[in-house]
């Protein structure tokens, strides 16, 4: 993993496969961070005609988004709550957090936003 630039620090991950019932992410699109730029190092927004592009260039591709991936710099991977009350309520979507310590890829975890209890819960990780 790299330290991701702070007016990159959001990505949406797509899957093309299921394989014994799991997602399989093939491929990280990038996408810049909208937010104000003087907020950009600890909040992210995404484009709304971006987003409609990379659900575009996916399904194109014979894909569909899967989600989003983010960092926490000096922040542990968990969601906070700005990102329970600023991501997409719907359950489908997987949330991928990465935490940067010292400029450093240091944990990551995935979680899903239960649509009933509007709070993340885990999702479990497998690296292949």
């Amino acid at each position: 993993m790299r330290e991701p630039d702070r007016n990159d620090l959001l990505h949406v991950f797509t899957f093309h496969k299921e394989k014994d019932g799991r997602r399989i992410v093939e491929r990280l699109a990038p996408m810049k961070n909208a937010f104000d730029p003087g907020e950009q190092f600890h909040r992210f927004t995404i484009d709304p005609l971006a987003q409609i592009e990379a659900e575009k260039s996916a399904d194109d591709a014979g894909q569909m988004v899967l989600g989003y991936y983010h960092s926490h710099p000096d922040h542990p991977a968990a969601p906070s709550e700005y990102d329970r009350t600023h991501v997409p309520p719907w359950s489908f979507y997987g949330h991928i957090i990465v935490a940067i310590e010292k400029g450093r890829p240091a944990a990551m975890t995935a979680w899903y936003m239960d649509e009933n209890t509007e709070q993340f819960a885990p999702l479990e990780l497998v690296r292949e």
